[in-house]
């Protein structure tokens, strides 16, 4: 019987423990049907949110790198060749209803595409200095100070003060301590100490109150800068609505090695290159119709340089570009928004063959913590500064680029006339310049030379935005 009750203690036994360990299994745990409403993690919609969804759904990205498009590096399928693919963004401040909105809306563009090529100089080389500081300071002591007899002779051999910018970064934080003990210290306790009334012990006892401080300094600068070509814009989204204080936009850029080759090709009229065996189709039909509402909304909101085949089988580059209409639009006004999209729309040709950009990132951090000896309680103070400049250059000639179509419609944001205008550069239209050039050029009366002109042939047709062949 005794033996009876001691297996059946040790199967009672058995089944405790054995609860025990499937309840500590993290495995078995039940997981709640629902999470508390306070515990759920909120979403920003950030100005880049677009972009990123438009990398991860895209369908063509996903067919070239078997469903798995990222930021960065991506691998094709053929598990060889590589593409980058980068997110630029950027803000307008200016108010909607402003006169300049149009022109911020399309800067912020110009800044957008320069950050997204940024992004892939930063990838190539990126030179980083970094500095970090961090003290501990505990104030107190015990008995009483004692007269130095050595006072006389360390004031004689007192070392001349440092200058600021030979001080080495422990006696820049030493002064950082300092500096931020007098800010933790409270205006009315400054009074007291400051007061003639008060008496030295009490001044003494006011200033040690601060029994423990930490200090943490942290800096880094980095700084990048690189040459890039062939880099397109494939996406723009544009977050705006009449009225709102501030726009946001963001693009996707693409760089690859057959995007470079293009580029360095129509720098260079490398006929090797831009030769191939289909043409396309015309320029005209490639673009949105700007004679149409429908047309015109779809050019409002593309930005940068597009690579295409035109109907003689050229290799084509596309740019668009929109200027605000100022003054009421006056006739002089409209002229001259016309003029300034041009220009932004032949500078950006001229940017994808190549452009030199320069990135300086700097963070500045400090915080200090104090803790009061009397009330136990611990003030935080904390500053930091982020520093960002981009700079970009590029130049070059450019020959033979025209307007492809261009028209004025009020914004569809804020109503305001705005000038659109879409310009072209082909191989065929830049020996066409040349040859006009090569007639002028002739003096009255002297014989005409014949001009060979050599009619180019490519691969094969091509349409705006992401082409297989960018890969």
């Amino acid at each position: 019987m005794k033996k009876r009750n001691f297996n059946l203690f040790l199967m009672a036994l058995c089944t405790i423990s054995l609860g025990l360990f499937s309840a500590s299994n993290p495995n078995d745990v039940e997981e709640p049907d629902e999470i508390d409403e306070g515990n759920t993690l909120k979403k920003r919609v950030t100005a880049g949110s677009q972009c990123t969804d438009f990398i991860k759904n895209n369908k063509k990205l996903a067919k070239v790198t078997r469903g798995r498009p990222k930021e960065g590096t991506n691998l094709k399928r053929n598990g060889k060749d590589k593409f980058f693919l980068s997110i630029g963004t950027d803000s307008v401040e200016v108010d909607t209803n402003n006169d300049f909105f149009p022109g911020a809306l399309f800067d912020a563009s110009i800044v957008a595409n320069l950050k997204a090529k940024g992004q892939l100089v930063k990838f190539l080389n990126q030179e980083m200095v970094s500095e970090i500081a961090r003290s501990t300071v505990q104030s107190t002591s015990t008995g009483e100070k004692k007269e130095s007899i050595s006072q006389d002779r360390q004031a004689e051999d007192k070392p001349e003060a440092k200058k600021y910018k030979d001080m080495s970064l422990y006696e820049k934080t030493k002064i950082l301590i300092n500096q931020q003990l007098d800010k933790a210290i409270d205006p009315a306790t400054k009074q007291q100490i400051d007061n003639e009334n008060v008496s030295d012990e009490k001044k003494e006892e006011l200033v040690k109150d601060i029994l423990n401080q930490k200090t943490f300094q942290d800096s880094i600068s980095s700084k990048s800068q690189g040459s890039v070509r062939g880099m397109k814009t494939i996406a723009s989204y544009v977050s705006a609505k009449p009225g709102d204080k501030k726009v946001t936009l963001c693009m996707v850029n693409l760089w690859s090695e057959a995007l470079q080759k293009k580029a360095d090709a129509i720098a260079t009229m490398d006929r090797s290159v831009l030769k191939g065996s289909k043409p396309g189709k015309p320029l005209s039909q490639q673009v949105a119709d700007l004679q149409t509402e429908e047309g015109a909304r779809k050019v409002f909101s593309k930005f940068g340089t597009f690579v295409v085949k035109d109907e003689y089988g050229d290799l084509s580059v596309i740019s668009y570009a929109q200027a605000g209409c100022m003054n009421n639009c006056s006739q002089m006004s409209e002229e001259s928004a016309f003029i300034e999209a041009e220009l932004k729309a032949d500078r950006a040709i001229i940017q994808f063959r190549e452009e030199a950009i320069e990135l300086q990132t700097n963070f500045d951090k400090e915080s200090q913590a104090s803790e009061s000896r009397s009330t136990g309680e611990i003030d935080y103070y904390a500053q930091q500064n982020i520093e960002q400049r981009y700079a970009a250059s590029a130049k070059g000639n450019l020959r033979g680029a025209y307007t492809v179509d261009s028209a004025m419609y009020g914004h569809p944001i804020n109503g305001q006339y705005t000038a659109l205008v879409v310009r072209a550069w082909t191989p065929s239209s830049q020996d066409f310049a040349g040859e006009i050039q090569e007639s002028l050029d002739k003096e009255p009366g002297q014989q005409e030379v014949d001009y060979d002109y050599e009619s180019n042939d490519y691969e094969d047709g091509g349409s705006m935005g992401l082409d297989d062949d960018d890969f």
